[in-house]
């Protein structure tokens, strides 16, 4: 069950609308496209989510204060023995875990003398 749904940040609704009334700076338009990425890999995580048969509650967009912090959690998902806590990121590209690390998958170069 979603006790809260998902919304588009301020900044992405900000963005989006300058977005429709001019042509936004370089660097302004990397980061409303990459709202928009991202904003696109929450909705699909939901998706997902939603085929979940498992009983409990989903918490999306959480924003909290701790000692004059602020941070996100994309969604919280609340079951009777356990929570899970989901960062959704939506990149593209190919990735692998090697070493303890995720890393981008890169061409190999090769070098000839």
């Amino acid at each position: 069950m979603i006790l809260k749904e998902r919304t588009k940040s301020l900044t992405h609704r900000v963005l989006e609308s300058l977005n429709f009334r001019m042509n936004l700076p370089v660097e302004e338009q990397l980061k409303y496209e990459n709202q928009v990425k991202g904003w696109a890999g929450e909705k699909q995580f939901d998706f997902y989510m939603g085929q979940f048969n498992q009983s409990g509650y989903v918490l999306n967009d959480l924003v909290l204060h701790y000692k004059d912090t602020v941070f996100q959690i994309d969604s919280l998902f609340i079951a009777n023995d356990s929570i899970y806590l989901y960062e959704v990121k939506n990149y593209t590209g190919s990735y692998f875990y090697k070493e303890n690390f995720f890393s981008q998958n890169q061409a190999i170069k090769f070098l000839t003398h």
